[in-house]
């Protein structure tokens, strides 16, 4: 999406990309049992935490489901 702004006293316009991106950053704290994660969007604000059990295959449901 584009937006044009309007730049100080003179009447010219500046135009911005905003931009909407899908980046996580996910931290894990790994047990043999139970997985500890949080996910944080793109602005750092912690956007889901929460305790999993330690499998490939739950780890793997977990991040498919991120996308």
């Amino acid at each position: 999406m584009w937006l044009a702004k309007s730049v100080g006293d003179q009447n010219c316009a500046a135009t911005f990309k905003i931009s909407m991106t899908s980046t996580k950053y996910i931290g894990m704290d790994v047990h043999k049992e139970s997985s500890s994660i949080a996910v944080l969007n793109f602005a750092g604000r912690a956007v889901m935490e929460c305790v999993i059990e330690t499998t490939a295959s739950t780890i793997l449901q977990f991040i498919n489901g991120l996308r």
